[in-house]
């Protein structure tokens, strides 16, 4: 009776550890996900697509001065635009903690195979987990994306040391 018991034990431990669900990966792909981001004391809302492959466009509604400014980044460099007027430059040209160049810098280098680490989750119930957290470093400073659990969607990315944080809010 006791081994049955022990046994039995055994049994539902062991499948609590192995059925531990595992989060799906970062969704990179964003196409005009809306983000608000807090940036030192100011905020800014955003639009951003970025495309696995490489292209990055961030087009900013608020603050007013930066309504409809488009930062457009790609492996040919970056481009700057508001209405008919454009600018393009290398990617050197931005500041390495300016705003779009930190989510350009994310968002490539969470791209990258084994670039992100998965950290936690929410909560310890599997039935109950709704976010997971990953984390990596971009050539100038760590980030961590938190994501949708079952989905990948990103919900937050932040850099610390930037005093950065975006959140998307249509994930």
């Amino acid at each position: 009776m006791i081994s049955g018991i022990l046994i039995a034990s055994f049994l539902s431990f062991s499948a609590c550890i192995f059925s531990k669900p595992e989060p799906a990966p970062p969704n990179l792909e964003l196409s005009g996900d809306i983000c608000t981001v807090n940036y030192g004391v100011k905020e800014y809302k955003a639009s951003v697509t970025h495309i696995f492959q490489g292209l990055t466009s961030i087009t900013f509604f608020e603050p007013n001065e930066l309504e409809g400014v488009v930062y457009t980044f790609s492996e040919n460099g970056c481009s700057i635009m508001l209405n008919d007027l454009k600018f393009t430059t290398d990617r050197s040209f931005m500041g390495d903690s300016s705003l779009p160049q930190i989510i350009c810098d994310v968002l490539s280098n969470a791209s990258k195979e084994d670039a992100v680490k998965y950290i936690e989750c929410e909560t310890p119930q599997a039935s109950t987990l709704i976010t997971a957290t990953f984390s990596g470093n971009t050539e100038h400073y760590p980030y961590t994306i938190t994501t949708d659990f079952n989905s990948g969607f990103i919900k937050e990315i932040k850099v610390d040391q930037c005093n950065f944080k975006a959140t998307f809010s249509n994930r």
